[in-house]
């Protein structure tokens, strides 16, 4: 009749038998784990858990649940939405696209840019974690080098790569590259 009134309802029993959840209740489409809430010996009280819609993702399968069992009550913890921020996480990383630059529980976190730094926070609030995560730029290289695209018609012999970026001397000189990449430093031996 009220299903988000069963959903509540249902999620207060899950929670009330063991620990806080994230998890939807009931009313999942995909990525769902049935969960038997009563330890053994009592009749089984299965329920369908899942990540709730959250953002772009849809249905995420980046949860985490089990049975409750003779000495610990059932849970569900959907790792998705324990983090939030900038950066992409889940099924929005792609490792063509979007590498992953951290991992929670196996999954995957992420920038847009491969080329920004990730920086991931753990906040404590109310006995539970969640982390905050933040893409930003990474401090430009410094040096007499040239990067990226710049290095393309010079002879691969001479071109290094730091993270993925492509560093040479300019205008294609064949000497050798010294590359700090802690400093993200790059010069050209004289």
């Amino acid at each position: 009749m009220y299903p988000a009134l069963i959903g509540i309802a249902l999620t207060c029993m899950l929670v009330g038998l063991g620990e806080s959840t994230n998890c939807q209740v009931g009313n999942c489409g995909c990525n769902k784990k049935t969960i038997n809430v009563n330890k053994p010996g009592l009749p089984a009280r299965n329920l369908d858990v899942c990540c709730p819609p959250s953002g772009s993702a849809k249905c995420s399968k980046y949860l985490r649940a089990a049975s409750a069992n003779a000495t610990k009550g059932a849970f569900c913890t959907c790792d998705f939405i324990r983090v939030v921020g900038t950066c992409l996480k889940g099924e929005q990383c792609n490792p063509l696209l979007h590498p992953a630059q951290a991992h929670l529980n196996g999954m995957p976190i992420c920038c847009q840019s491969a080329s920004d730094k990730l920086a991931v926070n753990k906040i404590v609030h109310g006995g539970k974690v969640s982390f905050a995560c933040q893409c930003a730029p990474r401090a430009p290289w410094t040096g007499d080098c040239w990067q990226g695209s710049q290095c393309n018609s010079c002879d691969p012999g001479y071109v290094g790569s730091a993270n993925g970026l492509k560093l040479c001397c300019a205008n294609c000189q064949k000497k050798g590259l010294i590359i700090n990449a802690g400093s993200r430093e790059c010069n050209c031996n004289n």
